[in-house]
C-alpha cells in the first residue's frame, strides 16, 4: 500500500494520473481462498509437536517478588493493570554489534534480539523455559504480494536456555526454531492452542506471556517518498 501511495503521490504532484500495472487481487479473494483450502494438518502437527512440552503461561516475576493480588480489586494503583508494553530503542552502535553477532551465527537481527530478551526474562524469573509469541508476515504466496490487507499471523516458540549454553548456541537454537516454523506460520494460533488443550483453551488467553516484535525504519514506518 505504501508503494502505491508513493506512486500516486508522485504522479499527482506532477499533475498526471498514476499509471497502474493492472488490477490486483482483492483481499476478500484471499480470505475466500484460505477458507476453502481448509486446515493444513501437517502445519498443525508441527506446532503441536513443538509446543507439547511448553510450560503453561504464568506471570514473569523474580523468585523473591511479593505475591500478586488475588483479584483486580485487591491491587494497588500501580499494579492495577495485568500487563503493558516496553519499547527498546537500540542505539546505532549497539545495533551494529548485534548485526555482527547475528552474522557470525548465520542468523537474523530478529533471531539475536529474540534470544537475548528470552534469556534475560528466564534468568530474571528463574525459569527453565519460556514461550514467546511473535508475528509472521503471512505473505508467502506471490499471487497475493500486492494485495492490500492485513495478512500477519501470530506464532509462538518455546526456548530453553540452560546455564551452560553459550550466546551463539542460544541464537542458533532460536534461528533453527523460527526457520523450521516458517512454512507452518499461517495456521491460526487459536487452532494450535485448541489442539494442545483438547479444546479447552480460553478464547481470551494465549499460551505466552510475552510478545516480541521488531520494527525497522523502512517505508512501512512513515517514509512515503525517497
Amino acid at each position: 500500500m505504501m508503494a502505491e501511495l508513493a506512486c500516486a503521490y508522485a504522479a499527482r504532484a506532477a499533475e498526471r494520473a498514476p499509471d497502474w500495472a493492472g488490477p490486483v487481487a482483492p483481499f476478500h479473494a484471499f480470505a475466500r481462498a484460505r477458507a476453502s483450502a481448509g486446515i493444513d494438518a501437517r502445519s498443525l502437527e508441527h506446532w503441536v509437536t513443538a509446543l507439547r512440552d511448553a510450560p503453561p503461561p504464568q506471570p514473569i516475576r523474580a523468585p523473591g517478588a511479593a505475591s500478586r493480588p488475588a483479584t483486580p480489586e485487591d491491587a494497588a494503583p500501580e499494579d492495577a493493570t495485568a500487563g503493558g508494553w516496553c519499547e527498546i530503542a537500540v542505539p546505532p552502535a549497539v545495533c551494529a554489534g548485534l548485526h555482527a553477532l547475528a552474522k557470525t551465527c548465520s542468523a537474523s537481527l530478529f533471531n539475536t534480539v529474540y534470544a537475548a530478551i528470552s534469556v534475560a526474562l528466564q534468568r530474571l524469573a528463574g525459569l527453565e523455559a519460556l514461550t514467546i509469541g511473535t508475528s509472521a508476515a503471512g505473505r508467502t504466496d506471490p499471487a497475493w504480494f500486492d494485495t492490500i490487507g492485513y495478512f500477519t499471523t501470530v506464532t509462538a516458540h518455546c526456548l530453553r536456555a540452560p546455564g551452560d549454553a553459550t550466546p551463539r548456541a542460544l541464537i542458533t537454537a532460536v534461528r533453527d526454531q523460527i526457520t523450521a516454523s516458517m512454512p507452518h506460520s499461517e495456521i491460526p494460533i487459536d487452532l494450535v492452542e485448541a489442539a494442545l488443550s483438547g479444546g479447552t483453551a480460553p478464547l481470551d488467553a494465549h499460551m505466552f506471556e510475552v510478545f516480541i516484535q521488531i520494527h525497522a525504519q523502512n517505508r512501512l514506518n512513515g517514509a512515503l517518498l525517497p
